[in-house]
C-alpha cells in the first residue's frame, strides 16, 4: 500500500490532491449535516465552485444526497468516511508519526488530527469527543481543565445517557468566560447528560492557601475529594510563554522558561 501511495503522489498528484478535498467535504458533513453548498465552502477553505462539482460528482456516485435543508450523507458516504481516512493518514504518513510520537512519549496511543485553518480547533475537539465517548462509562467522574480545545471538545460532544459527574480541573484562568474550566464542565455534563459542580477559586493558589479553603469550606473539600476520584482527566497544553502572562508569572520566573526552552504548560 505505502508504495502505491507514493507512485500517486509522484505521477498523479492532482488525483491525490482531489481526493483529500472531497474527503474534507464528507468529513465536515459528518458532524455538521445537514449544511448547504456555501456553509460548506467556508467551513472547508474551498470555493463554491470546487465543492458543487465535488458534490454533484458523490451525488451521482450515492455518497451523499440533497434535500431542503441542505447536504446530507447517504449510509454509503457514511460507511466510506473513515476507510478514507485512514488511507490519507497512510498518504501523510500521520499513523507513522503516531508511532514514532507514542514511543517517543513513553505513552499508550498517540492521535494526530490533520487539519488546518479556521475549523482547526473546532475539529481537533471533534476528534477528541469520539475518543472520549470510547473511554466514558457510566457514572464516571471526569474532570476538565479550560481553555479552547476543552470548549471545542464540549460543543462537539453530542447528547449521549453517561449521566457522568463533571467537576472542573483547575481553577479559573484569564479573562474568556466561554474558556473557564466551570463553564465547560457544565456545558460538557449537560452534553453527557450528567451533573457537575463548580469550583470558584481562582487557578495559582498557594498550598497553604488551598489547605485552609478545603478544611474551612465544605463546599470546595467535596469539589476536591472528587478531583481525587477522577477517572478521566482531560487538559489542554497551552503555550508557555501565554499561558505565563495570563497567569502573571513573576519576570524571574519567565527568565527560567525562557533559559529552559519551556514549550508548553498544563494544569499549571
Amino acid at each position: 500500500m505505502n508504495e502505491f501511495l507514493m507512485i500517486c503522489e509522484r505521477i498523479v498528484p492532482e488525483i491525490v490532491s482531489v481526493l483529500k478535498e472531497r474527503y474534507k467535504i464528507l468529513n465536515h458533513l459528518v458532524y455538521e449535516e445537514p449544511i448547504g453548498r456555501r456553509t460548506l465552502a467556508t467551513a472547508t477553505d474551498l470555493p463554491e465552485r470546487t465543492v458543487r462539482s465535488h458534490i454533484e460528482l458523490m451525488r451521482a456516485n450515492g455518497l451523499v444526497d440533497i434535500y431542503k435543508p441542505g447536504i446530507f450523507l447517504t449510509d454509503e458516504g457514511h460507511a466510506i468516511v473513515p476507510k478514507l481516512r485512514n488511507f490519507l493518514n497512510e498518504l501523510d504518513r500521520i499513523n507513522e508519526l503516531e508511532h514514532r510520537l507514542t514511543e517517543a512519549l513513553h505513552i499508550d496511543r498517540v492521535v494526530i488530527t490533520p487539519t488546518e485553518g479556521t475549523l482547526m480547533v473546532k475539529k481537533l475537539g471533534f476528534t477528541a469527543a469520539k475518543l472520549l465517548q470510547d473511554l466514558l462509562k457510566p457514572n464516571a467522574v471526569v474532570a476538565i481543565s479550560g481553555g479552547s480545545t476543552m470548549a471545542a471538545i464540549a460543543e462537539e460532544m453530542p447528547i449521549l445517557p453517561f449521566n457522568p459527574t463533571v467537576v472542573p480541573a483547575r481553577g479559573g484562568v484569564g479573562e474568556v468566560v466561554e474558556y473557564q474550566a466551570n463553564v465547560i464542565a457544565s456545558v460538557l455534563a449537560e452534553r453527557l447528560s450528567g451533573s457537575y459542580k463548580m469550583l470558584h477559586l481562582p487557578d495559582g493558589l498557594s498550598q497553604d492557601s488551598l489547605h485552609m479553603l478545603m478544611t474551612c469550606e465544605p463546599q470546595i473539600k467535596e469539589i476536591g475529594d472528587l478531583i481525587s476520584r477522577t477517572d478521566i482527566l482531560l487538559f489542554g497544553i497551552g503555550t508557555a510563554m501565554r499561558m505565563a502572562d495570563q497567569r502573571h508569572i513573576a519576570d524571574d520566573v519567565r527568565k527560567q522558561l525562557v533559559d529552559n526552552h519551556a514549550v508548553g504548560e498544563a494544569l499549571g
